[in-house]
């Protein structure tokens, strides 16, 4: 099950992984989605499915945060969850509708400057990667840009590309066709390492915000109460899945980079941010969007961290870009329209 609707980064994951799961396992493996709430109307059905591994969340990791950025929810990332497995980590591109007078970065910086909170961004809902990668931008540039939710990125792509709002953080596959056919503007990439699928395309760091990283990924936990046995054989399958020639060269052109490890390295640790989360829900929560963005980030290096080492030497810790940004959006907070 997806929390977003088709086209997104969630979506084109699961339906690629889907294939050759249902490969491996012998049997269809269906993608449904339902998308809504930046993800939680999907956690909340696969929280209260059967217990029998036939039910499966593709966990995309704006959905950690979550408990921070709500007051209640209706289930518990740690009591209603068993991890499987992580998959692949992705961009995401900032792109604006060529209508907006921007070539670059230092171009959306100052031209956003001069109309503050008149400039919208879209997202696939609160808390989603697509908002708290604008917030953190918002926070690090010193700008105001209005936020605008959706059900979700392909959704906002599309209003985009339609003039409705002036840009987004969206995943490459939702992003990438329509730039191609000159509908939407990209200007840069979100992580700190320029991306193999448009290796011209500048970082934001470098662009214009020194010291902005942002990258989301995707894994697959099923409800709690799975046996071992059946969470196993779930695992060793994705791991194989996403260590294919195919399935890597399928991610490298929306900007992913399989990272799927055996429950021995992934397991509970690996996705450890979902009980960190909710362990400081309170605090971030009251501090605003940015401090749940600064976490998002920082778990989710070491959710991927756990497969393999994707940072490169040199780059900064999460917790040195932490103390960087850390205490700043809670006097920029505003409510979402």
């Amino acid at each position: 099950m997806v929390g977003f609707s088709a086209g997104g980064g969630t979506d084109v994951t699961a339906r690629v992984l889907a294939q050759k799961l249902s490969e491996y396992l012998g049997q269809p493996v269906i993608v449904e989605n339902r998308p809504g709430s930046g993800g939680m109307i999907a956690t909340e059905a696969v929280a209260k499915a059967a217990a029998d591994g036939y039910t499966l969340l593709m966990v995309a990791a704006a959905d950690v945060v979550q408990p921070a950025m709500r007051a209640k929810l209706s289930y518990d990332l740690e009591r209603d969850f068993a991890p499987i497995s992580n998959v692949v980590v992705v961009p995401f591109a900032l792109v604006t509708h060529p209508s907006v007078p921007v070539r670059n970065v230092k171009d959306l910086i100052a031209l956003a400057r001069t109309r503050p909170g008149g400039l919208n961004y879209a997202s696939s809902g609160i808390g989603s990667s697509a908002h708290l990668s604008n917030e953190l931008f918002n926070s690090m540039a010193k700008v105001k840009i209005t936020h605008v939710p959706y059900k979700g990125v392909s959704e906002g792509v599309t209003a985009l590309a339609g003039g409705q709002i002036e840009m987004i953080f969206g995943s490459f596959p939702a992003t990438l066709p329509l730039n191609e056919a000159g509908k939407i503007r990209m200007l840069a990439v979100s992580t700190l390492k320029r991306t193999a699928v448009m290796p011209s395309l500048p970082t934001v760091d470098e662009a214009g915000v020194p010291g902005y990283e942002r990258y989301g990924w995707y894994g697959v936990i099923a409800p709690a109460g799975v046996s071992k046995d059946i969470i196993a054989r779930l695992n060793s399958s994705i791991v194989k899945a996403a260590g294919t020639p195919e399935m890597r060269e399928t991610f490298i052109p929306h900007g992913g980079d399989a990272v799927a490890a055996h429950r021995r390295r992934s397991g509970r640790a690996g996705l450890r941010a979902l009980w960190l989360v909710r362990r400081h829900r309170a605090g971030r929560r009251k501090q605003g969007h940015h401090r749940a963005a600064q976490l998002e980030h920082s778990q989710s290096r070491r959710h991927a961290g756990n497969a393999r080492d994707v940072h490169p030497p040199g780059t900064r810790s999460a917790n040195q870009h932490a103390r960087t940004i850390c205490g700043v959006y809670s006097q920029r907070a505003r409510p979402d329209r």
